[in-house]
């Protein structure tokens, strides 16, 4: 995707699909053109939260996907042509607030929009959206109530905090309230922003310092998303997997296949031990499952909260696979989550 701005406002349960190299694909249903101005695309859509493949890591053991929450996603790609730099800002809101993110940046490293560049991409459901200069508007009757939600992008040039400021209104809570009842989920907004003039390296280090965001509303939990790559996406180019059931002595397992043919080799993943008894009298064997072995997304960016103080608690996800899980029962989460709760 060759562009300056990439807006999204999905609705549906959301998983996300952070940057996880430094090369951004070009995607195949959408037409971008390479500028230095900004663009918006509005879509709508559902997307399912499930594990990968025949991952059975837990990722409830923190209420991620729950009413009340927010959780955002920030990273970094290098774009095809490598003559730009890109993020993206996931937000979900799965409550009535308004979220205002800020990315540090360099104003040299970004150009003023052009109303002209603007882009519309819609998909055929029964919401409207549309666009004005550094903003897009998504429309969803809520019990028969419309409501609009605005997201706009500002490119802070003067003073001694340059950078990009997202502000997204008009999620109140009978829009969550509806958007729980019918997905169990909220709304996504994403921003793609494309700079030039800087290194991915250099925009990474300055996010992780200085990139924040704030709310209207305090919320329960703030989830600041790391995503996990499993292993053999780094030494296995363009390798894809499927998952195969095969019985062994009389019991089925699921193992990882190479959609090009043959087993994934077992460097890549490992058969945890599950409990098929109580907690009082516990049968401990070989999990039905398998766990891909993997990293934090190195191009997933810190957002921190621009005021601390409304959180109590923070606490960090360690989807690493523990040396042991192969023969002790293990309850591991599926990402390298933050979270941040009252």
């Amino acid at each position: 995707m060759k562009k300056s701005l990439f807006l999204t406002l999905i609705v549906g349960l959301c998983a996300f699909a952070a940057c996880s190299g430094p090369k951004l694909e070009t995607s195949g249903d959408q037409a971008f053109k390479p500028v230095a101005n900004a663009d918006f695309v509005i879509s709508s859509g559902t997307t399912t939260f499930v594990n990968t493949l025949g991952t059975k890591a837990v990722t409830t053991l923190d209420p991620v996907v729950t009413q009340g929450s927010v959780e955002a996603n920030l990273s970094v790609c290098e774009v095809e042509n490598k003559q730009y730099v890109a993020s993206k800002t996931s937000l979900h809101i799965r409550m009535g607030n308004d979220v205002t993110v800020f990315l540090p940046v360099a104003a040299s490293a970004f150009s003023a929009n052009d109303k002209s560049a603007v882009m519309v991409y819609k998909e055929t459901h029964d919401r409207s959206g549309g666009w004005g200069e550094n903003s897009a508007y998504f429309e969803i009757n809520a019990y028969g109530n419309v409501k609009k939600v605005e997201a706009k992008v500002e490119y802070i040039t003067e003073g001694t905090e340059p950078g990009i400021k997202i502000t997204v209104t008009g999620v109140d809570d009978e829009l969550a309230a509806y958007l729980w009842e019918g997905y169990q989920d909220g709304l996504t907004v994403e921003v793609w922003n494309y700079y030039k003039d800087v290194t991915l390296a250099a925009l990474k280090a300055g996010f992780d310092a200085g990139a924040t965001i704030a709310f209207s509303v305090e919320p329960n939990s703030y989830v600041n998303a790391f995503a996990k790559i499993p292993d053999y996406v780094d030494d296995l180019e363009d390798a894809t997997l499927t998952s195969e059931e095969r019985e062994i002595a009389e019991k089925k397992y699921l193992f990882p296949v190479l959609t090009t043919g043959g087993d994934l080799a077992t460097d890549y993943w490992v058969r945890p031990a599950d409990n098929y008894g109580t907690e009082t009298d516990p049968v401990i064997a070989p999990s039905y499952y398998y766990l891909l072995r993997g990293h934090v997304n190195p191009y997933d960016c810190e957002l921190k909260p621009a005021d601390l103080s409304i959180f109590s608690d923070t606490k960090v996800h360690d989807a690493s696979i523990p040396d042991d899980v192969e023969t002790v029962l293990h309850v591991i989460p599926n990402d390298y989550d933050v979270i941040y709760t009252k």
